[in-house]
């Protein structure tokens, strides 16, 4: 790498500034990840305030009233990513049965799973979880 001092018109190179400086950015790369990291349980936990809100949400209307949901933790095809399926399911005025689905976008397994939470995901491709009434 070549570094310039304009106050004096000096310049110095420095061997091995740039592989030391590209290093450090993936080591700080792969810091930043690990903070976010974490189990599976704690992964679907972090998205039950968001489902919470949703179901008051949706039984605020006092059309309908939630009886069960399942919440799922789904590999991709690709192995590398994951996602989250919801089904929640209802029951309107009249008793009938409505169905809710969600489905997140994927994220790469490596943003938010521990590496041996990765390795449980990839061995069973899908966690089953019961959501409860909020």
């Amino acid at each position: 790498m070549h570094v310039s001092n304009e106050s004096n018109n000096s310049s110095f190179r420095v061997p091995g500034l740039a592989e030391t400086l590209i290093k450090s950015l993936y080591v700080a790369k792969d810091e930043i990840i690990k903070q976010g990291q974490a189990s599976i349980d704690v992964f679907v936990q972090r998205l039950s305030p968001v489902l919470d809100s949703y179901v008051i949400k949706e039984e605020a209307s006092g059309e309908i009233s939630l009886v069960s949901g399942e919440v799922y933790v789904c590999l991709d095809d690709n192995n590398f990513e994951c996602h989250i399926e919801v089904e929640l399911y209802f029951k309107n005025k009249e008793a009938k049965w409505v169905k809710k689905s969600i489905k997140t976008d994927s994220v790469p397994l490596e943003w938010t799973l521990l590496s041996v939470e990765q390795e449980r995901l990839k061995q069973v491709k899908k966690i089953k979880y019961s959501y409860e009434h909020p």
